[in-house]
């Protein structure tokens, strides 16, 4: 009888322990979701910025087409008085 009451202990305790393995993986699984949600977030704002540099570069470029015709006018007038 006793062992019977110690296979059937090992038994209950080998349960638990299995119990226990299966809460740290589905614990690890719902990490595993969470990240794959913050990667999935990361690649969204990636998105935002370069859409945000691409717009960002065109104002870069017009600005400086704007400063080039202003630099361009400003030779034309110098020497336009030289004359």
């Amino acid at each position: 009888m006793d062992m019977l009451a110690a296979l059937k202990a090992d038994m209950l305790a080998a349960l638990k322990a299995r119990q226990e393995e299966m809460k740290d993986m589905k614990a690890g699984q719902e990490e595993m979701k969470e990240m794959k949600a913050g990667q999935e977030e990361m690649k969204e704002m990636k998105t935002g910025y370069n859409e945000i540099k691409a717009v960002y570069n065109e104002i870069k470029a017009g600005y400086e087409e704007m400063i080039a015709d202003m630099k361009a006018e400003r030779e034309n007038r110098k020497v336009g008085r030289e004359k």
